[in-house]
């Protein structure tokens, strides 16, 4: 699995925004795919959202997820272990945010994300790596998805797997 945690800094970031900026968080029900230990889903519910849902493949995660959301006494997040490959949902959510695996463990991950949130949701908020920003971009005119890029944030990822080569600059 290619995971790496949201910081706070970047999750708070996102979800102001997305909350302020856009009211695509208050009182909106919100899908969170790759939810890991549940930062945004957390940040989502802190912010209003009506529903929240967490998907992960980790059931790992989704025991962090569930922790801390008994620490902040939230019992208002579902959370879901399931492949978001294979997710074919019969409902839609107002907004999907999430941090996609970056696709570089496994090629193209990070646009099938996309792809399922697209299928599932009115709004996704996503972060990516500004060298796939082109193909984001490519993808979006030819799927007739409006994208804007909303923030470029340095993303510190620290060398904690094997196949990191080196730490972030």
């Amino acid at each position: 699995l290619e995971q790496v945690a949201t910081s706070p800094h970047l999750a708070s970031r996102m979800l102001f925004t997305a909350a302020t900026h856009f009211d695509d968080i208050k009182d909106c029900s919100v899908g969170d795919f790759g939810c890991g230990a549940g930062i945004l889903s957390i940040g989502c519910q802190l912010l209003g959202s009506s529903v929240n849902v967490g998907f992960d493949i980790d059931a790992d995660a989704l025991d962090s997820a569930w922790v801390n959301c008994k620490r902040l006494e939230i019992d208002t997040i579902d959370f879901v272990l399931t492949d978001i490959q294979l997710i074919n949902l019969a409902y839609s959510f107002d907004t999907v945010v999430m941090n996609p695996p970056f696709g570089t463990r496994k090629a193209g991950i990070d646009t099938l994300f996309v792809k399922k949130a697209m299928d599932h949701a009115n709004v996704v908020y996503s972060l990516h790596k500004t060298t796939t920003r082109d193909h984001f971009v490519r993808m979006s005119t030819n799927e007739n998805y409006h994208m804007e890029v909303l923030a470029e944030m340095k993303y510190d990822l620290p060398k904690i797997h094997k196949h990191h080569k080196q730490k972030s600059k």
